[in-house]
């Protein structure tokens, strides 16, 4: 339990580290002005909190990225299939897609941390048109 807590605190503390200032430090209410995209792709449901959470702060559309790929429930056996798929640079198909991603000023993107990566978005042309924060 203490693990999770850990974990789920640690997630916290990097998705708002690199967050948009301006976008974090508003209310809702402040930000009806700015289009913001709450993305995340949860294994446990802590990614999903965490959203969650975000959006409760400072509002936003919430999407829940869906892959066609699944991972095993017990915990080892999905850590050895993220780790061969983090060498291989395998990325699975979405099976969810934001229609239009330039509508967004400001991007948060939430991922689990596996081994130092998080979801990457770096060669996608489908990019705000201002802010990221993964």
């Amino acid at each position: 339990m203490i693990k999770k807590a850990l974990v789920l605190g640690a997630l916290t503390l990097s998705l708002l580290a690199g967050a948009p200032q301006k976008a974090w430090t508003q209310t809702k209410e402040e930000n009806n002005m700015s289009r913001i995209l709450i993305a995340y792709y949860s294994y446990s449901g802590n990614t999903k909190r965490v959203a969650e959470a975000i959006q409760a702060k400072i509002g936003g559309d919430l999407f829940e990225i869906q892959t066609n790929h699944t991972y095993p429930a017990e915990y080892q056996a999905m850590t050895v299939q993220a780790k061969k798929e983090i060498n291989e640079k395998f990325r699975p198909e979405l099976t969810t897609k934001v229609a239009d991603m330039k509508q967004y000023d400001t991007v948060f993107i939430g991922s689990p941390n596996w081994w130092g990566t998080g979801w990457d978005l770096t060669t996608s042309n489908a990019r705000p048109k201002k802010n990221r924060c993964i």
